[in-house]
This record gives C-alpha cells, sequence and structure tokens, in this order.
C-alpha cells in the first residue's frame, strides 16, 4: 500500500530528535559568540569612562568612576569629599557574562565571589586629567580579560588585549 504522508509518530519523533540536538548544541553555540561579548563589553567601559570624563570637564567638579569585583557593576558619582551624601550620577552593568577583574589570568569558568564594595578606578578632574593612572580588566569566562589603562596626566584610555597570563 502507497502512502503520501508521514505518520504523526514520525513527525513527533523527528521533532524531538531536534529538539534534543539543538539543546545539546546550544552550550557550545553560546561559547562561540564569548570572544564577542568580551568585546562589548570593553567598548561599553570605555564610553563609561569617557562619559566620566567628559562630565568632569563640564561641570568642572571631579568624578569618580567605582566598579564591584567579580561583577559587570559600575557606578559614576562626584568625587567630594565634603558633600557627605553624595549624589549617584549613574549606576550601570557590563553586557551579560563580563565582569570587572583583578587579574590577568583567564576568568574561571566557575563563578568567582562577586564583591560586595564599591572600589574606585579612576578619579578624572575638571581638566581633563585623571588624580591618579589605573587600569581595567574586563573578562568574559575562560577567557583572557582585556586591559583598559587610563593615564593620569592626559586622562586618555588605551587597550590592551591579549594579555598574557600572570605566572604564579
Amino acid at each position: 500500500m502507497k502512502r503520501n504522508g508521514f505518520t504523526l509518530l514520525e513527525i513527533l519523533l523527528v521533532m524531538s530528535l531536534i529538539v534534543i540536538g539543538a539543546t545539546l548544541a546550544f552550550p557550545i553555540y553560546d561559547e562561540f559568540f564569548d570572544p564577542h561579548n568580551l568585546d562589548v563589553g570593553v567598548s561599553k567601559a570605555w564610553m563609561e569612562l569617557t562619559e566620566t570624563r567628559s562630565l568632569a570637564m563640564s561641570e568642572s567638579t571631579a568624578y569618580r568612576f567605582s566598579i564591584k569585583e567579580n561583577t559587570g557593576e559600575f557606578r559614576i558619582e562626584p568625587d567630594d569629599p565634603a558633600d557627605t551624601e553624595e549624589q549617584i550620577v549613574s549606576e550601570g552593568t557590563l553586557p551579560k557574562q563580563c565582569l570587572f577583574v583583578q587579574s590577568t589570568e583567564a576568568v574561571p569558568s566557575e563563578n568567582p565571589t562577586p564583591g560586595s564594595e564599591w572600589q574606585t578606578v579612576v578619579v578624572f578632574l575638571p581638566d581633563g586629567s585623571a588624580r591618579q593612572g589605573g587600569e581595567l580588566l574586563i573578562g568574559v569566562k575562560g577567557l583572557t580579560p582585556a586591559r583598559i589603562r587610563i593615564r593620569d596626566l592626559t586622562g586618555s584610555l588605551s587597550l590592551e588585549k591579549n594579555l598574557p597570563e600572570a605566572q604564579p
């Protein structure tokens, strides 16, 4: 007997195989795009640092850029020690999977312990310079982080990728 179509059982079997295959392939697919996540995170941090410097210059007030270690959280706020109620100008986070890290070693695959305290990375002065030079390391799990350096005399930013891993 000749038939012109597929049975419901055959269609369900093929669809379940497709779903199982997609479920197994998704983590590999997701890891494939991690390098792009690092580029997006670096671009976001670069933009926020530039915004902080521009804000300090336009308002003639020192502004500080702070982060929480092993998270993607950052904060921009005035750096006025006389002001007891400091106002936060902006808070934000890097894109998913991007973290501010402390070491040039590849970011571990397991979740690092997030910091609970805000750490000041740089304070931009009204003339556009930085109070003290610094660096910001941004990483994605399993990859070596990228570094944004901040020069103290000019407040200018420079980017380094493919950093050598720290030796034990």
